[in-house]
């Protein structure tokens, strides 16, 4: 492309021009009525196929590149002769006869340039067709005319840019595509979000899959420009989508949510392809996760019991969280799957901070369902998500990072104990909240709750015989002591407390009676190992 540039630019800017003064005077006669409108499209056909019978000769007399430039530049006014018989009002074409033309036209120019070799002859063929709508404008009621015309156009190039390595081809299509939805989205002032969001979506999906397409053909080659326009294409359609659902006061968060996942499945079609793609790769797999970043704060607007949003940006984070680790494993990449169990921290720290002000949903007529709730299946689903993460921490891990995934494994074991602590202690608050429950404190019923949270952590503890959670479990039996010693107790004497006490006091000897039965195994197995000899 580079090579193409720099020897023709000056030259193909002087063919603009003559194609940017045919237009305008069109545009001029049109204007002040100086030829009938059946005649001007019979003049611009006369003109164009002057110029294309112009560029055969020269090119049958070894003058190929003027040859070319003549032939683009007749090519180029049978498009404007097309544009104007389809979007004038005085000739109006059918979409029949339009869509006729232009894959005939487009067609030739496509075989002719890939058989010839003619790369300035389609250059300014292509180019020419898509100044075209920016002089001799459409009417808002053929909007879909344009988009088919637009549409045809950027397949041809995309195509020919791919096969024939004309990189200057798509860069050219992108920005003047780009332009045109610009410039007609201020001349429409469309009234609905409708049409607009469609076109952008519509141009999105093509440059996407041609840019991802093109770059396989080339070699597989991800990087450079092709990256680089498919970024661009990427966050003219997010910016976009972002203004027109706004303006027309519509949450963005579902369509963007979309896109990002969409960008995520590149990443991955990407990595399937060219596993050495490193840049593209991570790019794609950035920006997804950015865009549904962006979408998630906007979700929650959708609902309107308080805290939701919480629930949905809670929600939103651990299924890209979940995603992202089994990219990192589908990958064999270490780093993809702790990035995974780093968003999982941060989020199980965010919902702590947020998760007491989501308040509950009544279903199916019933006021409160413990553990069946928003708030409580975001609980729960962090949790298990935790506990798996800790069991494959240590199964994913390679013989030399067996000690640090001990560790990792631990530490998010404890981690998830936490959470179901947490939800335990929000399920009985909102009941006892939902049901105003008086005769019975909720403080006592909340000692009752981690005294058996206590023997639960033993109990795992116990199960993957690991010391730390004999620490852990110790923690939350003193915390939970003094609770019932300092707050639970004081007061008057009830029926309540003594029962509390009764089934705290079951509760904690089984716990001792768990720790016990820990302990006389772990001197078992130490006993059996064997001592190194003295000298």
């Amino acid at each position: 492309m580079k090579d193409f540039v720099k020897k023709y630019w000056i030259t193909l800017l002087g063919v603009g021009f003559i194609f940017l003064a045919f237009l305008y005077f069109l545009k001029l006669a049109i204007d002040l009525e100086w030829i009938p409108p059946t005649a001007r499209a019979a003049i611009g056909m006369a003109i164009g196929l002057s110029g294309l019978f112009a560029g055969y000769t020269l090119v049958s007399r070894t003058k190929g590149m003027f040859g070319e430039i003549a032939a683009g530049l007749g090519t180029s006014i049978l498009y404007a002769t097309f544009a104007y018989a389809s979007f004038s009002k005085d000739i109006q074409w059918s979409a029949n006869a339009l869509m006729i033309s232009l894959i005939a036209l487009s067609s030739l120019v496509t075989i002719v340039g890939y058989r010839m070799n003619m790369r300035i002859l389609v250059f300014l063929s292509l180019l020419g067709a898509l100044l075209t709508p920016v002089v001799i404008r459409a009417h808002v009621e053929q909007d879909w005319l344009l988009f088919l015309y637009v549409l045809v156009i950027n397949i041809a190039a995309l195509w020919l840019s791919a096969i024939k390595d004309w990189q200057e081809l798509r860069v050219m299509s992108f920005v003047a595509t780009v332009f045109i939805f610009i410039s007609y989205y201020l001349y429409f002032d469309p009234e609905s979000w409708g049409k607009p969001f469609f076109y952008a979506s519509s141009l999105f999906l093509v440059y996407m899959t041609g840019l991802i397409l093109a770059s396989w053909h080339e070699k597989k080659r991800f990087e450079g420009l092709n990256l680089y326009l498919g970024l661009l294409n990427a966050l003219h359609f997010v910016f976009w989508s972002m203004y027109i659902l706004d303006e027309f006061t519509i949450p963005y968060a579902l369509p963007l949510m979309i896109v990002g996942f969409i960008f995520i499945t590149a990443g991955l079609i990407i990595h399937r392809i060219s596993a050495n793609a490193f840049l593209p790769i991570g790019s794609y797999l950035m920006l997804g996760i950015l865009v549904i970043a962006i979408a998630a704060g906007d979700l929650g607007t959708l609902f309107e019991t308080k805290g939701m949003h919480y629930v949905v940006s809670t929600s939103v984070w651990l299924v890209l969280g979940t995603l992202i680790y089994f990219a990192g494993v589908y990958l064999k990449h270490p780093m993809i799957r702790n990035a995974a169990i780093a968003i999982w921290g941060l989020v199980m720290m965010y919902w702590y901070s947020v998760a007491w002000e989501v308040e509950w949903v009544e279903w199916f007529g019933v006021r409160y369902i413990p553990f069946i709730n928003p708030g409580a299946l975001v609980w729960i689903a962090m949790a298990v998500l935790g506990f798996s993460y800790s069991r494959l921490a240590l199964k994913h891990s390679s013989q030399e990072e067996r000690h640090n995934n001990q560790i990792l494994s631990t530490i998010l074991a404890i981690a998830s104990h936490l959470v179901v602590g947490g939800l335990f202690t929000v399920q009985i608050m909102n009941l006892w909240e939902a049901y105003e429950v008086h005769r019975v404190e909720v403080g006592l019923i909340l000692s009752v709750s981690w005294f058996i949270y206590a023997l639960l952590i033993f109990l795992w503890g116990a199960y993957t015989r690991t010391t730390t959670f004999r620490v852990f479990g110790t923690i939350v039996l003193t915390v939970a002591t003094l609770k019932v010693l300092v707050i639970d107790l004081s007061g008057h004497a009830t029926m309540h407390k003594v029962i509390t006490l009764l089934i705290i006091g079951i509760v904690t000897v089984f716990t001792g009676l768990t720790n016990k039965r820990w302990a006389e195994k772990d001197e078992l197995i130490s006993e059996n190992i064997p001592q190194p000899e003295e000298a």
